[in-house]
């Protein structure tokens, strides 16, 4: 994702595998809060889950220079609206769009509403033909940005893309035990292939560990997926919406280990839900000398995940 940021006052904005713009809110009394709008796009199928608090929703450029606002309902901003939940939009954005995010400061303005600021930035947009994510940032900024700017203003483009079936790897795997081993072994096989034998004894330990607590504690179908891009993102889905917990065993403990020995290999961990189950992911630079392959780290690894205090 390629972004350009300007602020008058502290925001944050944040570089992953999602697109995610946030900023701070208040009514007025007392009562404090964050608005957020958070996107998940998957470069294998196009698809891309989309949901909001209380922040204003995307924009998307379609490859033909259209622009368009996909209708994402809105819920609360974060620590203002208790238990509700949020609900998710799925697109399906076509290989070359641009989906934008942006703060409200960018629309609002004393001499403009919000809803001539959105025509402004829909025009601006469309103004910016097909360049790339900075310049459309530059154009977007220079036509929309107030003399006085009363808020934070961040803009963030994104230009979607599909992998290529070569950077891409499943596997259904059986409900079995037995499965975990051979479906190691493709994986490591594949991985050779990729090129990537420096990280491979990193990347099947921790999928030995995942798929095997989605045998044990998930529901089928399970399926293994390894992405090769910038980086190596290996999921391991389930049929169970039941997510797992980090913690440290105790010494007595027979089990308990195997995500926190995750947690330390990877780069990024995390668990993504699905209307089918849940996804737990990883994401892992291609070249990394510095992931637990040695016998001596590896060992340091397995006794940090006792308990201390039980020692």
């Amino acid at each position: 994702m390629c972004s350009s940021v300007y602020r008058s006052a502290p925001c944050s904005s944040r570089r992953s595998r999602s697109g995610e713009c946030c900023g701070p809110w208040s009514n007025g009394d007392g009562i404090t809060g964050a608005t957020c709008l958070y996107a998940i796009y998957d470069p294998v199928t196009g698809a891309c889950g989309v949901a909001r608090a209380g922040h204003p929703g995307p924009v998307l450029v379609h490859p033909d220079g259209s622009v368009g606002f996909p209708h994402v309902p809105v819920a609360p901003p974060l620590g203002v609206g208790g238990t509700m939940p949020f609900e998710t939009t799925d697109l399906r954005l076509p290989e070359g769009s641009r989906l934008v995010l942006y703060t409200d400061g960018l629309l609002k303005d004393r001499d403009r509403d919000v809803d001539t600021g959105l025509e402004l930035l829909r025009t601006s947009l469309a103004a910016a033909g097909d360049r790339d994510a900075e310049a459309t940032c530059e154009t977007v900024i220079d036509t929309m940005l107030p003399e006085r700017a009363s808020d934070d203003i961040a803009l963030l483009v994104a230009r979607t893309r599909l992998l290529d079936p070569g950077q891409i790897a499943v596997w259904d795997v059986p409900a079995d035990p037995a499965a975990v081993a051979p479906v190691r072994a493709e994986c490591g096989a594949r991985l050779r292939e990729w090129g990537l034998e420096e990280i491979g004894y990193t990347t099947e330990l921790i999928l030995s560990e995942l798929i095997t607590n989605a045998v044990r504690y998930g529901s089928p179908p399970i399926r293994v997926r390894l992405l090769r891009d910038r980086s190596l993102i290996c999921e391991v889905s389930d049929g169970s919406s039941t997510s797992p917990h980090l913690r440290r065993a105790a010494t007595t403990d027979e089990g308990g280990r195997g995500l926190f020995l995750v947690a330390h290999l990877a780069h990024r961990w995390g668990t993504r839900y699905t209307p089918e189950g849940k996804v737990i992911w990883t994401e892992q630079p291609l070249h990394d000398g510095t992931a637990a392959t040695t016998g001596e780290s590896l060992a340091d690894l397995f006794l940090g995940a006792w308990d201390e205090t039980a020692l």
